[in-house]
């Protein structure tokens, strides 16, 4: 098809017919009838028999639109050309390689002036060189010389070039472009009245063929076999038993791709960016080790051994939580909001020593030998007092009061000093004991009167007590409020002195 193009093109250019005599009228057209002679003579050429055949792909078209303006002296102070100049350019181009590209161009150049339009119409042949810039596309410079037309005279130009095409699709690429022209004075030599001008724009260029899809790779044979059908040949493929990927690296050609590096491929690391082991569990298989199943890589954590959480400090990271700090994690710490130590005994394990185990601890124990009376008087500071009758015990699973909490008669009020003494006594109890997590205050009546009447005034009573207690400076979170009524009593109700006794508070650990 180029063959026949080229020589269509010289046949209309040799004949006397009517289209070539409008060429010949108007000096525009007479540059582009050059431009049209030089482009059936670089098909012609390309068409003929070569030891390189001819590759359509490598043919493309460039169009630049830009403004500049003019530069030399004599046309801007004689010819009163203005500052803004426009062109226009059409180039043919065949890449003999990548870098180096012969090319045929026709441009037109406009200048405005107070005497009336200027141009200049330049056909001419050049070369452009475009070494690859990356991942933005190639970077070019090219020259042109050629034949210019300037008002009625017949002009020597020329042209340089530089810029960058960034390539948007197969066939297409755009990018800025800057050039500078010369149009030589009428005796063709350089002088101070030759022409000098320049523009920035913006170039495109089209492939007049998209690029050729590449070979398939040849089929494997019995000569040069490819056992995993990977279209590498075991030859040259590391694991010639695995399906893979060509890479560069001889010791990964042919393998399945591994991100990590740690020799489990991606399709079944679990972990397919951090290095791991193998492992039989595939939620695991190529994840770091991590014995403790926190999700904590052990190589991260404190404490690889033991269940923990993740903490900015890499001395806890992994660790489970001690919000005392003592070293005893909160699960297993009696005390875990005051630092302690360690004890076989659960109930004590985290809390500061206590050797008379009255809950308060040595450091502030004036007694360290001698339990605390707990009876509303000077409970903290940790000695009996010796006339004094005990009115609060810690005893197993309850806080055992010796007298009871008296109240109004049918109503949730608190009455008498003894009974604000014994709520005192038992707030000291929980105080001294931060291990104790939570005491429920049980509210229980006698048989007498309606039982819902019953269940619900032991229910406010329990809320009485514990209201009080809040006030001593118990936590409220530790201390719960149930109302029995009549359901649990200590002894039968046959008696007066059995009702007075069914009639009671009582504190139990939970």
């Amino acid at each position: 098809m180029d063959h026949l193009l080229g020589h269509l093109w010289l046949f209309l250019y040799r004949q006397d017919t009517t289209l070539v005599s409008i060429f010949a009228k108007d000096p525009i057209l007479r540059s582009l009838r050059t431009f049209l002679l030089l482009f059936a003579l670089s098909s012609h050429a390309a068409a003929e028999p070569s030891a390189s055949a001819f590759r359509a792909e490598r043919l493309a078209l460039r169009v630049e639109a830009g403004v500049g303006s003019m530069l030399s002296d004599h046309q801007r102070e004689k010819l009163r050309y203005s500052d803004l100049a426009m062109q226009g350019t059409v180039r043919l181009g065949y890449a003999l390689v990548p870098l180096l590209t012969p090319q045929v161009s026709f441009a037109y150049w406009r200048f405005p002036s107070e005497r009336g339009e200027g141009f200049v119409a330049s056909t001419t042949a050049g070369l452009r060189v475009s070494p690859p810039a990356g991942k933005l596309g190639r970077l070019f410079v090219d020259g042109n010389l050629g034949y210019s037309r300037t008002g009625e005279d017949n002009r020597l130009g020329a042209d340089i070039g530089t810029g960058l095409e960034i390539e948007v699709h197969r066939s297409v690429a755009l990018g800025p472009v800057a050039r500078l022209g010369w149009v030589a004075q009428p005796d063709s030599k350089p002088g101070p009245s030759d022409a000098l001008f320049w523009s920035f724009g913006l170039g495109a260029a089209f492939r007049l063929a998209p690029p050729a899809a590449p070979a398939p790779a040849p089929a494997a044979s019995v000569e040069d076999p490819d056992r995993d059908g990977d279209g590498i040949a075991d030859r040259v493929d590391a694991c010639p038993e695995l399906p893979g990927e060509k890479s560069d690296d001889p010791k990964k050609n042919g393998c399945p791709p591994d991100k990590d590096g740690d020799g489990i491929v991606d399709r079944v690391d679990a972990c397919p960016l951090e290095p791991g082991e193998k492992s039989d569990d595939p939620k695991k298989n190529g994840c770091p080790p991590d014995r403790d199943g926190d999700g904590i890589a052990d190589r991260e954590d404190a404490c690889p051994a033991v269940v923990g959480m993740k903490n900015e400090d890499p001395r806890k990271n992994g660790c489970p939580p001690d919000r005392d700090g003592d070293g005893i994690a909160d699960a297993e710490d009696a005390c875990p909001q005051t630092p302690g130590v360690k004890d076989a005994d659960p109930k004590k394990n985290g809390c500061p020593p206590d050797k008379d185990g009255d809950g308060i601890p040595d450091e502030r124990d004036r007694c360290p030998s001698e339990p605390e009376t707990y009876n509303g008087i000077e409970d903290d500071d940790g000695c009996p007092e010796k006339k004094q009758k005990t009115l609060a015990t810690l005893e197993g699973e309850q806080i055992r009061i010796t007298q009871q909490v008296n109240f109004k008669l049918d109503k949730a009020e608190i009455e008498g000093k003894s009974s604000f003494q014994i709520l005192d006594a038992v707030s000291a109890v929980l105080k001294n004991h931060p291990e104790i997590r939570e005491v429920e205050v049980q509210g229980h009546t006698d048989d007498k009167g309606d039982a819902g009447y019953n269940l619900e005034l032991s229910q406010r009573r329990a809320e009485a007590v514990r209201e009080a207690m809040i006030q001593r400076g118990v936590a409220p979170e530790r201390l719960k409020a149930t109302g029995f009524g009549k359901k649990a009593p200590l002894v039968p109700n046959t008696s007066a002195a059995n009702r007075a006794r069914n009639r009671r508070v009582e504190f139990h650990l939970r």
